[in-house]
């Protein structure tokens, strides 16, 4: 066997090791960075759906108190004379720090009293306005759409109680309480952006408060159109230069939505990473222990083949 024809077997031999062991071995670890991928997609997805829950629950719970609050004043009005009903009213509204405003509307509309006292808002007719239009007795909570307060200037949503007579007892929900409630569960998923939009996709309650402030309206995001119809939908999507895995969970009976979105790279990339750092590493190892073997086969191998065919 001459040089060529030894070339020629060592180079054979080599590629017989490195396609028949190494690519399946790199097959391999892909396939394990795909799972790993995938489970990791499945388990951020239940993270996320809980995380969703819980800021849900903890938002209606707050909205369900306030009106409760409500209930208090409106279960005593009946039998209860107007200077009365005020002192529950100031009792309310000392005691917690829900409302800015309570309004007390005749069956016309027309403010009757208010806490804190304000002369220049007595008297003043609501009958017109697109929210006391709306009002329906039927529900047990009706929410305005977000404005801004006339009185604060403060983004706010109106909470009322229909009471016999046709009186209306408003309170005036200021969303900075609603941002704090939202908020006090940030940490466990300190890099999410989590935020609130009502019913017409108005934002609620955003990290960044200014988003409230001009009360923004993101309807259009797909993720929101379809969570406002009722499903809990799962997306992937690129915005505000940075790619986002999100989730949408529905809060009744408001009708709103809470939304989680998480940068893709924050949660994907410590296993990618990680995945992928094992792979080049067993690839290198592999390399070298196919190099030594390959040495070590060519001695004990190739050679004496070679000797035979030459004796």
């Amino acid at each position: 066997m001459n040089s060529v024809e030894k070339k020629t077997v060592a180079s054979a031999f080599k590629s017989l090791l490195r396609y028949q062991l190494l690519l399946p071995v790199i097959l391999a670890a892909l396939l394990i960075l795909m799972a790993a991928s995938y489970f990791t997609g499945k388990l951020l997805h239940t993270q996320h759906e809980r995380f969703n829950v819980s800021i849900a629950y903890t938002i209606e719970t707050f909205v369900k108190h306030a009106s409760r609050e409500l209930d208090a004043i409106a279960f005593a009005m009946p039998n209860a004379f107007l200077e009365d009903t005020n002192m529950s009213m100031q009792a309310l509204w000392f005691s917690h720090d829900l409302f800015d405003t309570l309004y007390l509307l005749d069956n016309h509309g027309v403010i009757e009293t208010l806490v804190p006292i304000d002369q220049r808002y007595l008297g003043f007719d609501m009958s017109r306005s697109e929210y006391y239009l709306n009002v329906d007795c039927d529900r047990a909570l009706n929410i305005s759409a977000p404005f801004s307060s006339l009185r604060t200037g403060e983004p706010t949503v109106y909470i009322s109680r229909c009471i016999d007579g046709g009186y209306l007892l408003v309170g005036e929900l200021n969303l900075g309480a609603l941002q704090e409630t939202t908020y006090a569960g940030q940490p466990s998923l300190s890099e999410a952006s989590v935020f609130v939009v009502d019913q017409k996709g108005t934002i609620l309650a955003h990290s960044d408060f200014d988003h409230v402030t001009r009360q923004d309206n993101i309807s259009n995001w797909k993720i929101v159109d379809i969570g406002l119809e009722g499903e809990n939908p799962t997306f992937y999507y690129w915005h505000d230069s940075n790619f986002w895995f999100s989730t949408a969970e529905s809060i009744q009976p408001m009708g709103w939505l809470v939304v989680t979105e998480i940068p893709f790279w924050v949660v994907y990339g410590p296993y990618l990473g990680a995945t992928f750092v094992m792979i080049i590493l067993l690839v290198i190892i592999f390399a070298i222990a196919i190099q030594r073997f390959s040495i070590t086969a060519q001695q004990q191998v190739v050679l004496p083949l070679t000797k035979l065919s030459q004796s």
